[in-house]
């Protein structure tokens, strides 16, 4: 992809899918920015985080990069709480690809979207076919959707699309998103014109979505990547019509505790783990909290818990991969909600 920084008048860029290199340079004001290159769309990171602009949008229509409003300083942000780490916990001792961007200050968004950024294509190939998700997470998701036919679904944090695709093909009309701009390219390869797939932060007001316009909302292990639960499920409250249902899932609180948080199982905390995908390492950080915390924000938010689920892993995971197996029914990974409207919520 060749571009030229309308912000900035920087010299045409080029990237490929998985270099990854920055430049710093002035903008506007006279501001320092950084142009950091990891993926087919090049990210303008300014020296205050609120300066964030996401060029991603763009240049996947048009080839250009260019600053996104949604993401700029002046556009209008939810105010984030933020809580300092207690522990960061390697959950393999393996070398983790490296980044220029990785110790610059950022945003939980802009943090996962780099993440996912790095390892999209590997991430994607793995959850296809991987013990965890093909057969323990996703069969209980959908599970847990129940007939889709006619619905008006939100999948919230569609990765590179595979819930959207069962959806579509299920009879919803699906409206999807992800935070990161190379997980949006691959759902949007994969759906086609079948589904409408957009750029977007789970964490932010959903400005694209009218109140009420949703059906069912679906978001699958993408909770753990926010700090706040209340002001994202507030706003998923909005989306959904007064008779819709949320349907999520999450890491396990206890899997996490166990692996992270041992001296205090109450304590938020954000987490650093590097994962092993493909023939590549890769550094992901999310926030593990308990169960209390949970339903604390679920109440807060409006909703009641409709059900909430341990799902065991499909028996023909016995066979594939009996280690995998015998590891999901002895330390359960992963906890489902299915959340409605409270009755008493505005």
């Amino acid at each position: 992809m060749t571009g030229h920084c309308e912000a900035c008048a920087i010299a045409p860029l080029t990237t490929s899918l998985f270099c990854t290199w920055s430049i710093a340079v002035r903008g506007p004001r006279g501001r320092r920015w950084w142009i950091v290159i990891g993926t087919r769309a090049p990210l303008l990171i300014g020296s205050d985080t609120r300066d964030t602009a996401c060029f991603a949008q763009h240049a996947f229509r048009s080839g250009k990069p260019r600053a996104c409003t949604s993401h700029s300083a002046s556009s209008r942000r939810r105010p984030r709480q933020e809580s300092p780490s207690r522990s960061t916990y390697e959950f393999e001792q393996r070398p983790a690809i490296q980044s220029p961007w990785h110790d610059l200050p950022m945003n939980d968004a802009e943090r996962t979207a780099r993440e996912y950024d790095a390892m999209a294509g590997d991430y994607a190939a793995d959850n296809a076919k991987s013990a965890y998700n093909a057969y323990y997470e996703r069969p209980a998701t959908i599970a847990l959707l129940g007939d889709v036919q006619g619905l008006k679904v939100l999948d919230a944090g569609c990765g590179s699309g595979e819930v959207s695709t069962w959806l579509v093909d299920h009879g919803a009309t699906v409206t999807a998103f992800d935070v990161s701009p190379a997980m949006v390219e691959l759902a949007q390869r994969r759906l086609g014109d079948r589904a409408t797939v957009l750029l977007a932060d789970i964490a932010e007001p959903l400005s694209f979505a009218s109140s009420g316009e949703f059906d069912l909302v679906v978001a699958s292990l993408v909770m753990h990547y926010v700090y706040d639960w209340t002001a994202t499920l507030q706003e998923l409250h909005r989306v959904l019509h007064r008779q819709g249902r949320v349907v999520f899932s999450t890491h396990h609180p206890t899997m996490d505790w166990q692996a992270h948080s041992l001296e205090d199982y109450f304590a938020i905390t954000k987490v650093t783990e590097t994962w092993s995908k493909g023939t590549g390492s890769f550094v992901v950080t999310f926030w593990r909290r308990p169960l209390t915390a949970m339903c604390h924000a679920i109440a807060r938010a409006g909703f009641v818990i409709e059900q909430l689920v341990e799902p065991e892993p499909l028996k023909s995971l016995a066979d594939r991969d009996p280690t995998a197996y015998a590891n999901i029914r002895t330390k359960p990974r992963f906890l489902f909600f299915a959340l409605r409207p409270s009755p008493w919520s505005d």
